[in-house]
């Protein structure tokens, strides 16, 4: 599969999708009905984190990621809490970047981290200051 979901705690408050290769917008969509419905199957009601891994191999994202990129957004699960995006590329920063500043709501639900471990600890750090 180009995208895999799984959790990424035992706890199951950290779902992390993986990009394994160049993809397509109906693999992230299917992706995404995939982590909602891991989601609703929780015994919890508690706030769930994403973490989107970009691997290396992947060099660039479908055309049209900007416009696109509003609609992945609409489609969060009301329990949804930050998205962490980890990529080692300097493009995928300049995009998380680009897409936090123009568009402010983006900027409060979005993150870039260079490694899953930066990752978690942005989370972590995220989740103590909601408490």
């Amino acid at each position: 599969m180009t995208i895999t979901v799984q959790w990424d705690d035992p706890e199951k408050t950290i779902l992390r999708r993986e990009i394994n290769s160049l993809w397509q917008w109906d693999a992230l969509i299917t992706s995404i009905q995939e982590g909602q419905r891991m989601i609703d199957a929780t015994a919890h009601q508690q706030t769930v984190y994403t973490i989107i891994v970009i691997n290396p191999e992947v060099t660039s994202p479908p055309s049209g990621v900007v416009l696109k990129w509003r609609q992945y957004d609409a489609l969060r699960h009301p329990r949804t809490g930050l998205i962490v995006v980890v990529s080692e590329r300097s493009i995928v920063r300049a995009f998380v970047t680009m897409i936090r500043r123009i568009s402010p709501g983006f900027r409060d639900r979005y993150a870039f981290s260079s490694t899953l471990d930066e990752a978690r600890a942005i989370i972590g750090a995220h989740r103590a200051k909601a408490q």
